[in-house]
């Protein structure tokens, strides 16, 4: 809990000053981008975009399960001095193990799917312009019904999109 109104303060102090991730100022006294909060965030709407996943085709080994019986001689030894007796008996167990037998082909996600909006005067400041945040489906769905300029509340999942 601790944590949280720790990172929150030094968000909002970021914000105020106008500086960047760096600890400079920026051109505009706005940072061009505003980390991402664990809480929602408000702001005007500009724009949506959603990303489509990346794939591509990519190779790996086909693995099959291969049994074997083995016979293991087992000892059993009854009694107990001079009167012992030992008898041997086999018993079978079946082993199985995994072998590559050839490749198999797969589409391997490179890029995964993202749903993005982006925000003018985030938090109510006039400072913080053309924000990207990378949101839900849900949110990136009611930021799709809205008109730009509209006020929307957003959860980002990270700031970069």
């Amino acid at each position: 809990m601790a944590i949280r109104s720790v990172v929150a303060a030094v968000a909002a102090a970021v914000l105020l000053c106008g500086c960047d991730a760096t600890g400079g100022a920026s051109a505009d006294g706005a940072s061009a981008e505003v980390a991402p909060s664990p809480t929602t965030v408000t702001g005007r709407l500009v724009a949506t975009r959603y990303v489509i996943p990346l794939t591509r085709t990519a190779t790996r080994p086909h693995m099959v399960r291969r049994c074997r019986t083995e016979t293991e001689r087992v000892r059993h030894t009854t009694g107990s001095g001079s009167k012992k007796r030992t008898t041997y008996t086999n018993e079978e167990r079946t082993v199985c193990t995994q072998v590559q037998q050839g490749t198999e082909t797969y589409r391997k996600v490179v890029r995964p799917e993202n749903w993005c909006t982006e925000l003018d005067d985030v938090g109510g400041a006039s400072g913080p312009d053309n924000v990207w945040y990378r949101v839900n489906q849900g949110d990136y769905l009611q930021a799709l019904g809205l008109k730009t300029g509209s006020s929307v509340t957003v959860e980002p999942l990270s700031g970069n999109c």
